[in-house]
């Protein structure tokens, strides 16, 4: 023993536990015990060696990651990158953990553990512990194409076409979750004439989920237009004007302007007018 009052500290090159891994109480050996200050030469040391205990506790697993858009707050173990491993050590990672939110507007979220378990790599997983790590994931929108209908119509005089009911179920069906429905979609032809094998062209999707909460931003969505939709001629039958004239010596009459304006309304098409027709008595007389 080293008297109290004696300046004296203990030194030693190196110190190794028998092993690596995680355990209490674990055998600590010390080599090249020394002695020093101003009175070590007044010792002698009996042994340059020397044991004790310590303790080695499990390492924390981080995990990040992030997995596309599916409807729901599951992220499995695949989507997962673990981080904090010692250099050169693999472990292997299974199951499945949650996040508060589905929606990709969430950002990055802390991840529950769930079912999510290492299990021996060539390290072994003993030696880590995941609940003592900290865990984020998120999720990012799902890349989808949408195929406008191939769409038919009666001419309207606007290159507005609406989607029907049936339409917009096939819509819902482009994005490939279930639950997740077509709301609203805007449909254009490229120009309101009647005709065959016309463009329609899609844009400003609106999606909602189970919740009948809009989930657009959950997607990335580009569009493909039909090129063989159809706007077939309005069909309309046009009463010829009560008409009184003086007589002329034909069978002509012509049109006045609230006789044409009577005309226009029976077309039933706004913005279309008839500027002209052809009017004939049966005879001159």
């Amino acid at each position: 023993d080293v008297i109290s009052s004696d300046n004296v500290s203990y030194g030693y090159s190196s110190t190794s536990f028998t092993d690596k891994n995680v355990g209490t109480n674990k055998v600590v050996s010390v080599s090249n015990v020394s002695l020093s200050g101003g009175d070590a030469s007044n010792y002698q040391l009996q042994n340059r060696v020397a044991n004790t205990t310590a303790n080695i506790t499990a390492r924390a697993i981080d995990l990040t990651g992030s997995r596309t858009y599916d409807g729901t707050t599951h992220i499995a173990s695949a989507a997962m990158t673990m981080n904090n491993l010692v250099a050169g050590e693999t472990l292997n990672l299974s199951g499945a953990g949650t996040v508060a939110s589905a929606n990709v507007a969430a950002g990055n979220q802390s991840l529950n553990l769930g079912t999510l378990a290492v299990s021996d790599g060539n390290a072994l997983a003993s030696n880590y512990d995941l609940s003592t790590g900290t865990h984020t994931a998120s999720i990012t929108a799902k890349s989808v194409t949408i195929a406008a209908p191939q769409a038919t119509r009666v001419y309207d005089g606007s290159v507005v076409y609406t989607a029907n009911s049936t339409e917009l179920a096939a819509l819902s069906a482009q994005l490939g979750i279930a639950g997740e429905t077509v709301s609203a979609i805007t449909l254009n032809y490229d120009n309101k004439n009647a005709g065959t094998g016309k463009t329609l062209v899609a844009s400003d999707l609106a999606v909602r989920n189970a919740n009948n909460d809009l989930g657009t931003a959950n997607y990335n969505i580009t569009y493909t237009d039909n090129t063989v939709s159809v706007i077939t001629a309005k069909a309309v039958t046009l009463p010829a004007p009560q008409a009184t004239r003086a007589y002329d010596g034909t069978t002509q009459y012509s049109v006045n302007a609230t006789q044409l304006s009577a005309l226009t309304a029976a077309l039933g098409v706004a913005g279309d007018s008839v500027s002209s027709i052809t009017l004939t008595y049966d005879n001159k007389n």
